[in-house]
């Protein structure tokens, strides 16, 4: 019995030995995953794009106010070594929607209108068309704001109309510069004094072919 007890104490011993081996030790640290060599090779041919130089731009100069200015403006690119360019004439309606209270016969019955108004809140100016009189509310950049306005005041059983003003504005005068023209020369170009407070300079595609 000895014999045999001795040759497990020994067997069991031998297992443990080769398992000590085999197993790494609290705190073994494995080998940390090399890191991948000339990883710049390495990167997506997507991401390997240089950096793309902006095309240089042609430019849009203007409006000039008048004739005048507009050619004080070609005198000065000629000056400049720009002797390409193209002139343009715009003109632009201006739409605007009035609240008209009116018409009424006499002053008499607009004071009683304008009474109410007041009690409201509401803005007006007193208008006297030949032999009419009105009430001008306030003007809106588009219709849909006046008739707004308009339904606001339904309650107050007023003759309310909407009146349509249109104006002109201009002409306007504009230069384009179809010459090339580089962020550099186009720096030079905007210190220059147009000689007209509405003329700015702006960058437009440059014509085909050009």
């Amino acid at each position: 019995m000895k014999t045999i007890f001795f040759i497990l104490v020994i067997i069991n011993i031998g297992i443990y030995a080769w398992a000590t081996q085999a197993t790494p030790k609290a705190g073994f640290r494995l080998p940390e995953a090399q890191t991948g060599h000339h990883l710049e090779q390495m990167a997506l041919a997507e991401e390997k794009l240089g950096t793309v130089k902006a095309q240089d731009g042609c430019l849009r100069i203007g409006p000039f106010s008048t004739q005048q200015t507009l050619g004080g403006g070609k005198q000065l690119l000629v000056h400049h070594g720009y002797g390409s360019t193209q002139q343009k004439i715009t003109a632009r309606e201006e739409h605007r929607y009035q609240a008209v209270v009116g018409p009424f016969r006499s002053e008499i019955a607009r004071d009683g209108i304008q009474f109410k108004l007041e009690d409201e809140g509401v803005s007006f100016e007193p208008i006297l068309k030949g032999d009419d009189y009105y009430l001008y509310l306030r003007a809106f950049a588009t219709e849909s704001q006046a008739l707004s306005l308009i339904s606001e005041l339904e309650s107050l059983a007023l003759p309310l109309n909407l009146e349509r003003q249109v104006r002109t504005l201009g002409p306007f005068y504009w230069l384009e510069v179809q010459d090339v023209v580089t962020p550099e020369r186009r720096g030079e170009l905007e210190q220059l004094n147009w000689g007209d407070t509405l003329a700015v300079l702006t960058p437009i595609a440059c014509p085909s072919g050009g």
